[in-house]
């Protein structure tokens, strides 16, 4: 049996001014209503951050100044809200392939499963002063009530997202920006007790 845990990991944040990622394509909309993002991340189909590989579609993600492959698991997907660690169950999709969870994806240099239950770890430059952090988050359409100030580093935050797809989008897209030091999906992954 296979447990998930969240891990809000920061790793060390490298000084370096050179972008972590790739920005991905974006379509820009009207000007957006309240609260809404201004702009609109294309479908996983037309995405340059994505491959194909035997079991699935390969998506890449920063994790400081690296980038990690994970592979979706097209005939897996988890069962539940995906808010919360209990009632959560990675299940095999119905005959059909329909889809009524959330992705699970797999680690290509682990192996480990991995689940996107919703947020984004985000540190930022330790110098900024809370008007330029303000800033960001107004730039980027960032409602304050989706930030959560860590104690993990100077600016590092937590910012809600819808679980699954959401939560990489966002990550990857804030990750090319400056003065970003790091953006990672909230990630869970599998344990295997011993």
């Amino acid at each position: 049996m296979s447990t998930f845990v969240i891990v809000m990991a920061v790793v060390a944040v490298v000084a370096s001014s050179v972008a972590w990622a790739q920005p991905l394509e974006f379509e820009s909309l009207d000007p957006p209503s309240a609260g809404a993002p201004a702009l609109q991340q294309r479908s996983p189909q037309t995405r340059g951050d994505a491959g194909r590989s035997v079991q699935g579609r390969v998506y890449t993600y920063q994790d400081g100044d690296r980038t990690v492959r994970v592979v979706l698991q097209p005939d897996l997907e988890v069962s539940g809200s995906g808010a919360s660690s209990t009632g959560e169950h990675i299940v095999a999709k119905d005959r059909a392939g329909r889809s009524t969870g959330h992705p699970v994806f797999r680690s290509e240099s682990s192996g480990t499963l991995m689940t996107l239950p919703g947020g984004v770890l985000l540190v930022l430059e330790a110098e900024w002063s809370t008007t330029e952090t303000q800033a960001f988050f107004t730039r980027n359409w960032i409602a304050p009530n989706r930030v959560s100030a860590l104690g993990i580093a100077a600016n590092s935050f937590f910012v809600e997202t819808a679980p699954g797809f959401p939560s990489l989008d966002l990550a990857n897209a804030l990750a090319a920006q400056a003065g970003v030091r790091l953006a990672s999906p909230n990630w869970w992954r599998e344990l295997t007790p011993q």
